[in-house]
């Protein structure tokens, strides 16, 4: 009966040990104590407002408007003056429009020789129209009157280039001609032109022709053109 007790105080014992064991385990695996949030501490990184480029890539821009052009185009001579002034007549250029003269030292016409009989000449203007040649007119007066002016050059080179386009055509009886000097030549000067205005322009100047068209910056405002 001794042995009952015994075995009772041995079992608390034990059931006592076990408890503290898993007491102690508990603890140690236990969450930390929290930290304690200061607000004031706490900062907010902005985020860039534009992405950034990496290095070697290329950045495409919208297309712009090409920037305004002006244009020189000349020289002419004689009635070919107020026959280019009336083909720029369509793009309305007003005051964008101004002409310079310089004196011709050495003048060359392409020209159909006179011809004696009116009827013959009307005739042949009729042929060289149908034939797409335009830019012509009959001389009136001088050495050469009754002949039909084809073109008026500055140099012989550009003169005969311009033979051989009209003989290319089936022009047979056009020469080269040289003139004394001392006739104005006359350049038309155009400012501001938009690209849509210079399309028109290079149209309207298209073709053999003696007069030259070349484009340039226009000066900057307050420098004289």
């Amino acid at each position: 009966m001794r042995l009952v007790p015994i075995v009772l105080l041995v079992a608390n014992l034990l059931v006592a040990v076990l408890f503290l064991i898993e007491g102690r385990g508990a603890s140690s695996t236990s969450e930390p104590p929290q930290r304690e949030i200061h607000p004031e501490s706490i900062r907010i990184v902005a985020m860039d407002r534009e992405p950034r480029v990496a290095p070697g890539a290329k950045i495409t821009d919208e297309p712009r408007e090409p920037p305004l052009a002006c244009a020189t185009w000349g020289g002419f001579a004689g009635s070919q003056i107020a026959a280019a002034e009336n083909r720029l007549a369509p793009l309305e250029l007003g005051a964008r429009l101004s002409r310079s003269e310089s004196a011709a030292t050495t003048n060359y016409l392409v020209i159909v020789p006179p011809i004696a009989r009116r009827s013959d000449l009307n005739a042949r203007v009729d042929e060289l129209k149908r034939a797409g040649i335009t830019d012509q007119f009959v001389i009136n007066d001088g050495d050469l009157r009754n002949g039909i002016s084809l073109g008026f050059f500055r140099s012989e080179e550009a003169a005969n280039r311009h033979l051989a386009y009209l003989q290319a055509r089936g022009v047979g009886d056009a020469i080269v001609k040289p003139r004394p000097s001392g006739n104005l030549i006359v350049t038309l000067q155009i400012r501001d032109l938009t690209a849509a205005e210079r399309t028109k322009l290079e149209a309207i100047a298209s073709g053999p022709s003696s007069a030259e068209l070349k484009f340039q910056p226009c000066p900057s405002p307050g420098v004289p053109g």
